[in-house]
């Protein structure tokens, strides 16, 4: 309660937690349900350990509210905001190609270059650093992801993500606290 002097601080009650991780669970989705935080917004946390001792506020986190939907290896040093646009074949990438989209495709080659030169970003399930995307993404400064298994399945074909090429994490939605 005396936190309510300070300006900007809002306390509210939530259940106790037992651990350290659960205290920051429950701090994200409470400032969410109570409208102080959304989706893609950086939060600072302030806590004490051991959990439910008065006094010992000796803890600062930084978090990110979102859903993280893959990790994987990235390439480049910078973050997109975009569409998605999924495809399993480079005939059917460049059917479905769009200025500025994020390509998410099983694999890359010298077919796939009409759809990747209309590209902000890729992600490639297979391949490493030496791989046909990571060339292409080096040659062209496009951030990429490879590695990303099973990104074609998880996530959604014009579904909106950023692409944070540094971590080499996309996010569910615009997140812009990268």
């Amino acid at each position: 309660r005396g936190l309510m002097l300070n300006w900007g601080v809002y306390p509210t009650v939530a259940q106790k937690p037992t651990t350290t991780d659960e205290m920051f669970e429950l701090a994200s989705k409470q400032a969410v349900d109570l409208g102080f935080a959304k989706e893609g917004d950086l939060i600072l946390i302030t806590a004490g350990v051991p959990v439910g001792e008065r006094g010992t506020t000796n803890v600062m986190k930084i978090q990110l509210i979102g859903s993280k939907l893959l990790e994987a290896q990235g390439i480049g040093e910078k973050s997109v905001v975009a569409n998605a646009v999924i495809a399993h074949s480079a005939e059917e990438a460049i059917a479905k190609a769009k200025d500025g989209m994020i390509l998410v495709v099983p694999t890359t080659d010298k077919e796939y270059m009409p759809a990747i030169e209309k590209a902000a970003a890729l992600i490639v399930e297979d391949g490493g650093l030496t791989s046909h995307a990571a060339v292409v993404g080096i040659a062209k400064d496009l951030p990429v992801i490879v590695g990303a298994k099973d990104a074609t399945a998880t996530i959604k074909d014009g579904e909106l993500i950023t692409l944070d090429s540094r971590r080499g994490i996309v996010y569910r939605g615009e997140t812009t606290a990268i």
